[in-house]
């Protein structure tokens, strides 16, 4: 059975309303959407063969590495991901690399709010089940560090390097990338292994924004590099 882990309780003080939560809808709050659409047209455009100069050859150290798969849950991706059957695919692929490299994974579902209360759709997608021995951690925010062990977790482990799968790419994805940022973590976007229900908001953050802060691959270069 998977392990599981972080808190199992809900912060109803403080937690933020429902009108306002980026799981409630398969779109992101509108004045989210409108800041990152203006992110993206103020950003100086970066050619995708300068992308592939700052990521290539991509050199991935297993020992230093972890892949952190989050959000995966039946009803996050039926309501947030713009193509939820490939997201599925493609996370999948690279749970299996990373298996069988010896790259340990961590999930991280979301049981905060809406998803406080058990129903069969909160479950693990079908397509991205864990392994035996894999951690499970709970959060109750949108981003993965806040509410969970995460990151003494990582540093037992004695990892610096995060592998980041989410849905959605403007919600967990985006909050673990920053909070990665501050406390000193690398971080991999696998950009085909996150989606969003706007395709133009995971466009924007995929190959403007979190090109600047770290690593962005699809599924298949994270693979020849390991």
């Amino acid at each position: 059975m998977p392990q599981s882990t972080g808190f199992a309780r809900t912060f109803d003080r403080g937690y933020p309303s429902t009108a306002h939560c980026p799981y409630n809808s398969p779109r992101l709050p509108s004045c989210w959407a409108r800041s990152i659409h203006r992110l993206g047209k103020n950003i100086r455009a970066v050619r995708p063969e300068g992308l592939r100069e700052m990521t290539q050859p991509l050199k991935i150290d297993r020992d230093k590495t972890a892949v952190v798969i989050m959000d995966f849950q039946e009803r996050i991706i039926a309501n947030n991901a713009s193509d939820p059957e490939n997201v599925v695919k493609q996370a999948s692929a690279v749970l299996q690399g990373a298996r069988a490299a010896g790259i340990p994974v961590i999930y991280v579902v979301h049981r905060g709010g809406p998803f406080a209360a058990y129903a069969p759709d909160v479950e693990l997608h079908e397509g991205v089940p864990p392994a035996d021995g894999e951690m499970v951690i709970t959060k109750v925010r949108p981003g993965p560090f806040s509410t969970t062990n995460l990151d003494v977790t990582l540093r037992e482990l004695g990892r610096d390097t995060l592998v980041i799968m989410g849905v959605s790419t403007s919600g967990c994805v985006l909050s673990c990338t920053r909070w990665a940022v501050d406390v000193n973590y690398k971080f991999i976007v696998v950009s085909d292994a996150c989606s969003d229900g706007d395709p133009e908001v995971h466009r924007v953050l995929t190959e403007k924004v979190y090109p600047r802060m770290g690593t962005v691959v699809n599924a298949r270069e994270f693979l020849n590099a390991i």
